[in-house]
């Protein structure tokens, strides 16, 4: 694979992102990055379910309604299925 290919790039910068422990910005990229270059329109909205999974993992943890260990194995899950996501595009 050619490491210019924009597709290749912007793969790399989401995983760059996931990588250093942003996965909001992870997902926004994400959104962009699939909007950008799939064809399959299912493609953001599985981002989009991502996105509000991670906002309601989020408020959940911040509420004490998840403990660190079910925090982790669910954020671990999200980045798991983005990294998937972006494995299809």
């Amino acid at each position: 694979m050619d490491s210019n290919d924009p597709i290749h790039l912007r793969k790399e910068e989401v995983h760059r992102l996931v990588a250093s422990s942003n996965l909001p910005k992870a997902l926004k990229r994400s959104m962009d990055f699939v909007s950008d270059f799939s064809t399959d329109r299912s493609r953001i909205k599985e981002v989009i379910a991502l996105n509000r999974k991670y906002s309601e993992l989020q408020d959940q943890y911040q509420e004490g309604q998840v403990d660190e260990s079910s925090y982790q194995k669910e954020n671990n899950l999200l980045v798991f299925n983005l990294l998937e996501l972006l494995d299809q595009v």
